[in-house]
């Protein structure tokens, strides 16, 4: 069984569609079911499959021998599903960001009735400072602009 087994990896690397067919129908269902155990990502799976055979056909001439065929292509798997997962995490953390700095910009109404508002307070302390003798001012001042204590 060894030997057959050989043979089918070492036909695909020579070029061997059948035998790349015979690979793949051997080992997807198993290589979904694993990958559903790690990630839990139906779309996740299937792309990342599907990238791996693609991948292998591509450097099937660069590809060394393997002693067991399953064992490298779950190997290969869990390599692209911890990247691709990785990603995924990356982006929703960014979309995430995103829309935290979206919900934190001010809209333009929101600015100018910030405006208006600041603006309003600034005449009703300039007013009330200006009922205040100059010894309470410059109290005020130095607590406030001088950054010193009472």
């Amino acid at each position: 069984m060894k030997y057959r087994i050989y043979n089918l990896w070492h036909d695909f690397q020579r070029g061997d569609e059948a035998a790349f067919a015979k690979i793949y129908s051997i080992n997807a269902d198993g290589m979904y079911g694993y990958g559903m155990k790690l990630v839990k990502d139906n779309e996740l799976v299937k792309d990342c499959i599907q990238d791996l055979f693609i991948e292998l056909w591509d450097t099937k001439h660069r590809l060394s021998s393997v002693h067991t065929i399953k064992a490298y292509l779950f190997k290969c798997l869990r390599r692209k599903l911890i990247a691709g997962a990785s990603k995924q995490r990356h982006r929703f953390v960014s979309a995430i960001k995103l829309e935290m700095v979206r919900e934190t910009t001010p809209s333009a109404e929101i600015k100018l009735v910030e405006k208006q508002r600041f603006e309003h307070e600034r005449k009703i302390l300039s007013k009330t400072l200006k009922k205040l003798n100059s010894k309470q001012r410059e109290i005020i001042h130095l607590k406030y602009f001088g950054n010193l204590s009472l």
